[in-house]
């Protein structure tokens, strides 16, 4: 689900198969016709529906199979339902069957063949090509709307300029290779290779055209090194960090602190290792194009830092006792002086590693919690957190948002919102726009997807999105219009109200649907810089 975009219809959504892989393992029984029956299997399904209710496209069946036998009755039962699903997707998304796409799809195994050494092109040769092998008259839009149907049909794989055409091969003889084990096992310790290093560690093909696709892909970035170009591969990065890169300096005893957390949704607890190597890449490039001189970054294996003159960074992947993983941003700064330019260096990176994941897995939810910035400066080992939803609740509560006091129990004192939020520099306070008091049009679309989960259901007590309509101010006539339509209820209801987000979690409160109201809490975002303000 992370994976899939969270602003799609309901029915766009690809289908979710279980799949018991090791049936030889229990004590299953088979029939005649060589299916197996396991009671266990279906229980999984079961559970799985209730704890995810609100996952759609969930299919009622388990395929059991014994992942030894190639040839069974379950692996062809998968095959069959792999190539329904994929007829399916075809009739629905690539719309007009055209005699281009006919065409097209004739030529590719020329066009597959001419360039098997590496089956990499640009869009601009690929219309070249087109035009002289297919259709002499077929025009920029055509081509679009034809790469549009092949990437869709599984046919080419689209990654910027790039066109791969041959996705089996993207997927086994390239990234198979350079991501395998053995690979990294004798990796650079550093990460770092020019071209020509690269080149005598695989040499399937030209080592240029491999790193520009490489780089489309965000799996290496490139970097100049006195006056060498050189590329960074976060992946293959194996070194541990330094000592002395975040100790207390006690000869400025005024520096200044602030930094988030980033957690995932509960259940999900290792997703961020798999995403970490991509936030470096972006790092790497927002040094080379925002803050260019009197910058730096160093990088090891689970963690960044990141310096802009006097301002200092740490990017780190951390997991605590409890095996949870998160991402930790921290900054400091020099003097109070700073507490505006290290407000929005924060920001900055925040949207570098927020831009990451949604790349990446742009249906995950996330929760944005806040560090305590005096236990940053008092450098406690675990700085208390603050959690969104305390923050939220707290803003909400209060009569001015300016007047908010959190308690820390690890110190036994109190924060005000400023210190917490803006470096304690209250003229900052006009360019934030707190999370509650935004539309709730700007929910991230994972939150508006997991609220379509709990609220389209019919619900026994009539606490679902109809109720939900009607406490939000809308009239009979406008939740007429939004039953009438065959999409989620919920969706366009968020889509068309006019309220902020502080008025959706009352509304949800007074429903009781506290399951809603506490996923807002946690994963809208506590507050927002607004543009024309920010450096």
């Amino acid at each position: 689900m992370a994976r899939q975009k969270a602003d799609l219809p309901l029915s766009d959504y690809g289908p979710i198969i279980l799949v018991a892989t090791h049936v030889d393992l229990s004590r299953a029984a088979k029939t005649q016709q060589g299916e197996w029956l396991c009671p266990d299997a279906q229980k999984t399904l079961e559970t799985v529906q209730k704890h995810l209710p609100h996952v759609p496209n969930l299919m009622d069946v388990v395929i059991i199979m014994d992942s030894n036998v190639p040839a069974s009755f379950a692996f062809k039962q998968f095959k069959v339902i792999l190539g329904n699903v994929k007829q399916n997707c075809i009739q629905q998304t690539i719309g007009t069957w055209t005699g281009l796409l006919e065409s097209a799809l004739s030529w590719m195994g020329i066009l597959r063949m001419d360039h098997e050494q590496f089956p990499v092109i640009t869009r601009a040769r690929f219309s070249d090509l087109l035009r002289g092998q297919v259709n002499l008259l077929a025009s920029d839009e055509h081509i679009q709307e034809l790469l549009n149907q092949l990437h869709v049909m599984g046919e080419v794989y689209i990654i910027d300029y790039l066109i791969v055409l041959s996705v089996p091969w993207l997927g086994t003889q390239l990234l198979g290779e350079l991501l395998s084990t053995n690979f990294i096992s004798h990796a650079r310790v550093m990460g770092v290779y020019t071209a020509e290093d690269f080149q005598s560690c695989y040499t399937q093909c030209d080592s240029n055209c491999v790193l520009e696709l490489l780089q489309c892909l965000d799996l290496c970035v490139q970097c100049d090194v006195d006056g060498e170009i050189e590329y960074e591969f976060p992946i293959y990065i194996q070194t541990e960090t330094l000592n002395g890169l975040w100790v207390s300096n006690d000869a400025n005893s005024e520096s200044i602190y602030g930094g988030s957390r980033l957690y995932t949704s509960s259940g999900i607890f290792h997703l961020f290792k798999a995403i970490f190597s991509h936030i470096q890449v972006n790092l790497r490039k927002n040094l080379g194009t925002v803050y260019t001189d009197n910058s730096d970054l160093f990088q090891w294996s689970s963690g960044s830092k990141y310096c802009n003159m006097e301002l200092e960074s740490l990017i780190t992947l951390e997991e605590n006792q409890n095996s949870v993983q998160f991402i930790e941003i921290k900054v400091r700064g020099p003097n109070k002086q700073s507490a505006q330019s290290c407000f929005y260096f924060l920001d900055n990176i925040m949207g570098i590693v927020n831009k990451a994941i949604a790349q990446i897995c742009p249906g995950l939810l996330q929760e944005t919690h806040i560090l305590s910035p005096e236990e940053l400066r008092l450098y406690s080992e675990n700085p208390h957190c603050y959690s969104p939803q305390i923050i939220t609740t707290a803003i909400m509560e209060a009569e001015s948002t300016l007047d908010v006091i959190l308690y820390n129990p690890n110190t036994n004192s109190h924060e005000t919102i400023s210190q917490i939020v803006m470096f304690d520099d209250m003229d900052l306070a006009p360019n934030i726009q707190w999370g509650c008091a935004l539309k709730v049009q700007q929910l991230p679309g994972p939150v508006k997807l997991r609220l379509c989960g709990f609220l389209d259901p019919p619900e026994p007590h009539g606490r679902d999105w109809c109720l939900l309509a009607l406490r939000l101010g809308l009239c009979q006539k406008k939740i007429a219009a939004l039953a009438s339509q065959h999409s989620s209820h919920t969706m366009r209801l968020l889509t068309s109200a006019e309220c902020t987000i502080g008025a959706l979690i009352t509304s949800l409160h007074e429903l009781d649907r506290q399951d809603a109201a506490e996923i807002v809490l946690k994963c809208a975002p506590v507050f927002e810089v607004s543009l024309e303000h920010a450096q």
